[in-house]
């Protein structure tokens, strides 16, 4: 039956082929109905005879270009182009088509379009009319497929907005979370500047003194400036009962070496103030802590200073530490390298 009708034969679209039954010299079909045909080639002319349309010389003229005499009739076609798009040229015209999965519409004359329906050919009319409402029809499914799209499109785009306006607000909290740390820490590091300048220009004696002192003997002296200077006190009696507990305590082990001398090191160290600059002596007592805090990590003092400034730190805390008492420390952490990151610029 196949081979009778082409019934069941695809094409490369994937379409049943033109129902008919085609052989040598036979043609039968449902708009042509049955008839006998037969081709031949002489002196370059193809010449052909049907029992239904009568004999036609055919001749090929430039590619895609067929000029024919068809019962004493003039014929001439010319079909160009790539792909789905084709010129045609014929006596009446040029026309321009396009080929689809239903068949082929013409633009300019829609009565030359034809058609295909599960094998069944149709031209004129009906296929011009058939082609449109395929046309239609693709319309409406390419707007509904296109406002599918765009629908994603739109949906994605607002996630990924929303995403990234997520993402923005987190940082810009982090930030604003930090920044006060970030400022505080900023200025700690402009202050440390400062006071190493300030180091650099304390008085002569006051480094000639230090660097004569033992290792013990300067940890004693910073105890001093951060037990007493720091509560606004100069005397030994003033801070007795806090040394005495210091002592007793057996977690601030690794400060006892240097609280067993700050009573040789404390008339000493008061002394130092008056050479201190009248006009700034707060700015003074501070490169003092700070010259002694480098002293700290000095190969010589063989001392583990990270786990000493920390004890001080808790035994501070634990006992009230005063405004004055951080800001030592704080400067005594910086200029001992703890604590201390330079800001990014």
């Amino acid at each position: 039956m196949t081979n009778l009708t082409n019934l069941g034969r695809k094409d490369q679209d994937g379409r049943q082929v033109r129902i008919e039954h085609r052989t040598r010299y036979t043609r039968a079909s449902r708009t042509g109905g049955v008839s006998l045909r037969a081709q031949t080639k002489a002196a370059g002319l193809n010449i052909t005879g049907n029992t239904k349309h009568g004999l036609r010389v055919s001749r090929r003229v430039a590619k895609g270009t067929q000029v024919a005499m068809q019962n004493g009739r003039l014929v001439v076609r010319g079909r160009y182009g790539k792909g789905p798009n084709k010129l045609n040229l014929s006596k009446t015209g040029v026309t321009v088509s396009t080929k689809n999965k239903l068949g082929t519409f013409n633009w300019i004359k829609p009565n030359r379009s034809s058609a295909k329906l599960f094998g069944v050919q149709v031209r004129g009319k009906k296929a011009a009319q058939l082609q449109m409402a395929y046309g239609v029809a693709m319309l409406l499914y390419h707007t509904m497929l296109f406002a599918a799209n765009l629908l994603i499109l739109v949906v994605n785009l607002a996630v990924y907005l929303l995403k990234a306006t997520w993402t923005g607000l987190v940082q810009l909290s982090g930030f604003l979370q930090s920044l006060p740390a970030r400022l505080e820490q900023r200025q700690r590091h402009q202050q440390s500047r400062q006071l190493e300048q300030r180091i650099t220009q304390l008085a002569p004696q006051i480094h000639e003194q230090i660097g004569q002192w033992l290792p013990v003997q300067q940890q004693a002296a910073l105890l001093w400036i951060i037990l007493a200077w720091g509560r606004g006190e100069s005397e030994l009696a003033a801070i007795a009962d806090s040394l005495q507990t210091l002592k007793a305590d057996a977690d601030a082990a690794i400060l006892h070496p240097a609280l067993t001398v700050i009573d040789q090191v404390y008339e000493a160290t008061n002394a130092i103030t008056q050479d201190f600059d009248p006009q700034k002596p707060l700015k003074d007592e501070l490169a003092l802590a700070g010259l002694l805090a480098q002293q700290l990590n000095a190969p010589s003092s063989q001392l583990d200073y990270v786990e000493w400034l920390l004890t001080l730190d808790e035994q501070l805390v634990a006992n009230g530490i005063t405004p004055l008492q951080q800001r030592l420390l704080d400067v005594v952490m910086d200029f001992a390298d703890i604590g201390l990151v330079a800001p990014n610029t």
